[in-house]
C-alpha cells in the first residue's frame, strides 16, 4: 500500500511540473538553461515534495513548505518579476489545492465513502492525487492556448483525444474504485492499481503528443513566417529596380521638360510659373505621403501602390494614422504586403476594364481595420481559398493562411467576398 502511494505522488508531482511549465511560460518566460540542469531541478523537486507529502503531518506547516518548494523551483526555471512571482506561486498553489478537494468531495459522494476512507482505497487515492492535476493542467494549458494563440487554430481531431481520452480515463477509473472495494486479494488489488496507473500513464503521453504537435504547428509557421518575409525581401527589391528604371525614366522626361518650361518662361513668365508650381506640388504630395504613421509599413506600402500605378491601376487611399499600437509591424506588413500583392495580381487580368484598388486602414476604439477592395476579371473558390495565377503558388498558399494566423494572433477576423466585380478582404485586429 504503501509503496502503491508513493507512486501515486511521484506520478502527481510529474503532472505537478507540466502544470508549473504551462502556468509559468503563460505570465513569464522560461530561462535558458542546461537540460542537465532543468532535469535535476525536478529531481530534486519530486524528491522533497514525495517526502513532505508522507512525513509532514501538520496542514499548516505543509502549507508553508509548499509555497516555497514552488517558489524556490520556479525562480531558476522561469523569468518572472519578484511581486508577480510571489503571487502566481501562491494562485496555482490554491488552484490545485481546491481543485483535489473538490475532486475528493466528488470521489466521496459517487463512492459513498468519505474522505478520510478515500486513504484506504488506492484508486480512490490515485484519482484524488493524480486525476485533480490532470484537470488542472488541461485547464492551464486550454488558457495558455486561448490567452497566447502562438500556433493558430488547432484542429478539432487534435483537440478530441485531449478531452474526451480524459473524459474516458475518469469514468474507467471510477469503475475500478468499485472493483477494488469487493477485491480482497492483495494481488487483485496490485494489478488494478497499475491498470489504473498504466491508464493515467497513457493520458500524460496523449498530453505530450498534443504538445509536440503544438510546438511543431509553431515551428511551421516561424519558418512560413520567415519565407515570407525573403519573399516580401525580394519583391522589394525588384519594386526598387523597377523604381530605379522609373526614376531614370522620369529624370530624363524632366530634364525635357525643364527645357520646355525654360523656352516658357522666355515667352509667357506666368504661363510657366504656373508649370513650375505644378512640378513642386507633385514632388511634394510623393514625398509626403504617409499611410499609418509606422515607418516600415509606409515603405512597404508606398512600394506596393507605386507598382500599381506603373502597372495602370488607380489607387486609392484611406488610411488612419496607428502609430503606437500594440502590433508588430512585421505582422501590418506581412498582411498589407500579402492583400496588395493579390489585389495587383488580379488587377493584372484585366485587359479593358478600368482597374481599381481601395485600401482603408481606420482605428476604431481598441481595433484595427485594414480594407482593401480591387477590381476583378474572375476569382474562384478552392477550399475556402482563392486560387492564384502566381508561378510560387507555395508561397501563395502560406501568404493566405498566414494571414487567418495573424488575425487569430490578434484575436481578430478575416472576411472576404465578391461583389459588383469587385473582391473585398476586410481585417480586423484587436489592440487589446
Amino acid at each position: 500500500m504503501l509503496v502503491m502511494k508513493i507512486f501515486a505522488n511521484i506520478l502527481s508531482v510529474i503532472i505537478i511540473l507540466m502544470v508549473y511549465d504551462v502556468f509559468f511560460t503563460t505570465i513569464g518566460k522560461r530561462r535558458d538553461i542546461h537540460w542537465g540542469f532543468r532535469l535535476l531541478l525536478c529531481l530534486i523537486y519530486i524528491i522533497v515534495n514525495v517526502v513532505s507529502v508522507m512525513l509532514i503531518k501538520t496542514q499548516a506547516v505543509f502549507i508553508v513548505i509548499s509555497i516555497i518548494q514552488i517558489y524556490l523551483y520556479s525562480i531558476p526555471m522561469y523569468k518572472i518579476g519578484c511581486f508577480k512571482h510571489i503571487i502566481s506561486c501562491f494562485f496555482i498553489y490554491v488552484f490545485l489545492i481546491v481543485t483535489e478537494a473538490g475532486t475528493c468531495i466528488v470521489i466521496s459522494i459517487v463512492l459513498n465513502i468519505t474522505i478520510e476512507a478515500i486513504q484506504d482505497n488506492i484508486i480512490a487515492y490515485l484519482i484524488g492525487v493524480v486525476i485533480s492535476k490532470l484537470l488542472v493542467y488541461i485547464t492551464v494549458k486550454l488558457l495558455k492556448y486561448y490567452i497566447k494563440p502562438k500556433s493558430g487554430k488547432v484542429s478539432i481531431i487534435l483537440l478530441i483525444p485531449f478531452i474526451v481520452m480524459p473524459a474516458t480515463s475518469i469514468f474507467i477509473l471510477y469503475s475500478l474504485s468499485k472493483q477494488i472495494l469487493i477485491s480482497t486479494g492483495e494481488t487483485d488489488k496490485i494489478i488494478i492499481f497499475f491498470s489504473a496507473a498504466s491508464l493515467i500513464v497513457s493520458n500524460l503521453l496523449v498530453f505530450l503528443v498534443f504538445d509536440t504537435v503544438l510546438k511543431q504547428k509553431e515551428k511551421q509557421m516561424f519558418i512560413e513566417k520567415k519565407l515570407l518575409l525573403y519573399d516580401l525581401e525580394r519583391k522589394y527589391q525588384s519594386s526598387n529596380v523597377a523604381n530605379q528604371i522609373l526614376v531614370n525614366k522620369t529624370m530624363h522626361d524632366f530634364k525635357n521638360q525643364l527645357y520646355a518650361i525654360k523656352g516658357l518662361l522666355e515667352i509667357d513668365h506666368d504661363r510657366g510659373m504656373s508649370k513650375i508650381d505644378e512640378i513642386c506640388e507633385i514632388v511634394e504630395s510623393a514625398n509626403n505621403v504617409v499611410y499609418s504613421g509606422i515607418t516600415t509599413v509606409d515603405a512597404l506600402v508606398r512600394s506596393k501602390v507605386n507598382k500599381a500605378k506603373v502597372s495602370g491601376i488607380l489607387v486609392s487611399t484611406n488610411t488612419a494614422n496607428i502609430s503606437g499600437v500594440k502590433i508588430d509591424p512585421i505582422d501590418l506588413c506581412l498582411i498589407l504586403g500579402n492583400i496588395l500583392d493579390n489585389s495587383i495580381e488580379a488587377c493584372d487580368k484585366i485587359n479593358n476594364d478600368v482597374k481599381t484598388i481601395d485600401l482603408n486602414i481606420a482605428r476604431q476604439g481598441k481595433y484595427i481595420s485594414i480594407t482593401v477592395k480591387n477590381s476583378i476579371n474572375k476569382m474562384e473558390y478552392n477550399n475556402k481559398r482563392f486560387k492564384t495565377t502566381k508561378t510560387d503558388k507555395t508561397l501563395h498558399g502560406f501568404g493566405l493562411k498566414n494571414v487567418n494566423e495573424i488575425a487569430v494572433k490578434y484575436n481578430g477576423i478575416v472576411n472576404y467576398g465578391i461583389k459588383n466585380d469587385n473582391f473585398t478582404v476586410n481585417i480586423i485586429l484587436n489592440l487589446e
